[in-house]
């Protein structure tokens, strides 16, 4: 798979859908309550939940990525960092 269709997939499939519903609602948060921690938020459970939801869609095209970069397993890698 050509790494260019991977990340118009990342970016089609999972950020671009995740941010155009969660970024508007968060930013709405931060400008009403300045100075008040994201986990105070009302939707932060919801916020929390559509983000693992994120990360495990875009997972596998994430997978994919590291191994067009040569990585022999980009899921532990990934592992290592807390991303899946």
């Amino acid at each position: 798979m050509p790494v260019h269709w991977l990340a118009m997939a990342i970016l089609t499939r999972g950020l671009r859908p995740f941010l155009s519903v969660w970024h508007p609602r968060l930013a709405a948060y931060e400008r009403a309550h300045p100075g008040h921690a994201p986990a105070e938020w009302e939707e932060y459970t919801a916020f929390v939940e559509a983000l693992g939801e994120l990360r495990r869609s875009v997972n596998p095209y994430v997978d994919r990525l590291g191994r067009v970069a040569g990585l022999p397993d980009p899921a532990l890698r990934l592992r290592r960092f807390g991303v899946c």
